[in-house]
């Protein structure tokens, strides 16, 4: 009887501790499961900053190529070709266009808002920037757009009615609507 009463005991003991390894184990793949979701979770913290901090688009054309960078974080626009650099960005609440040659050298730098200040840039710099305005921003624009609109179909309700605008052509160049990657359904808006 004390024999199969400690055998009994033992066999509890036994059962006992095998029931807090399996509670032991569980909560081990919890917290592994936890530590997985927390890694995805900062992985795609990390991409959707990368991914909204900057769109590039590179085209060939008419034998060079031509590349568009608009820097979001920091509301810069930077199109570069075989004429050199164009960088506009806003500086103390201005618009600030800086024009660079292919070797670097600085060709212009002050702001361009008004027609005064236009008038101000060079004749070469001021046609290419008011191509980039017209042609090449736009198509950027639209290229990006084109690219979300394959991929997602949202609406944010950003759209710039350039007809209702009582703005100077210029307008066009403040205002962009972004979307970061296809697969990030945020969007940004950058006033510059």
């Amino acid at each position: 009887m004390i024999h199969d009463a400690v055998m009994t005991a033992q066999a509890e003991a036994q059962r006992v501790r095998e029931e807090a390894q399996r509670r032991r184990d569980l909560a081990q793949r919890m917290r592994d499961q936890a530590q997985r979701i927390r890694d995805q979770a900062q992985r795609a913290r990390d991409e959707a900053r990368r991914a909204a901090g900057n769109i590039t688009v590179t085209k060939d054309q008419d034998g060079g190529l031509k590349t568009t960078r608009i820097d979001i974080g920091k509301a810069q626009i930077v199109y570069s070709d075989d004429k050199g650099e164009l960088r506009v960005e806003k500086v103390d609440g201005k618009k600030v266009l800086t024009a660079k040659d292919p070797q670097g050298l600085l060709l212009f730098s002050g702001p361009v808002e008004t027609k005064e200040e236009l008038g101000k840039v060079p004749a070469e710099v001021r046609q290419r920037y008011e191509k980039l305005q017209q042609n090449d921003l736009p198509a950027v624009i639209s290229a990006q757009q084109s690219e979300l609109d394959n991929d997602t179909d949202i609406d944010n309700d950003t759209d710039i009615d350039e007809e209702d605008s009582d703005e100077p052509e210029i307008q066009s160049m403040n205002q962009i609507s972004v979307k970061p990657s296809a697969k990030n359904i945020n969007s940004s808006f950058v006033k510059i």
